[in-house]
């Protein structure tokens, strides 16, 4: 949520968070996979601003959170 996104309360092993726009959801999904951290994203209605994040290791959740705070830009951070 620092990142300015919102993540859905969850008890499962991933965490649906909205991004800003479908734009930056979809945007987010290409430059995480070209760093080999892989994250689902939906094309469809009412999702398609949202990546669907299964929780990994303590290292594999540090990993993507570093590559968050770089791609997304500091102004959009809360």
């Amino acid at each position: 949520e620092r990142l300015g996104m919102f993540v859905f309360p969850s008890q499962s092993n991933f965490v649906l968070a909205r991004c800003k726009s479908v734009e930056q959801a979809s945007g987010l999904q290409c430059s995480l996979e070209d760093r080999k951290i892989l994250v689902r994203y939906f094309s469809q209605p009412r999702v398609d601003d949202c990546l669907r994040i299964t929780i990994g290791t303590d290292e594999e959740i540090d990993a993507l959170l570093a590559a968050l705070r770089e791609l997304i830009p500091t102004e959009d951070h809360l």
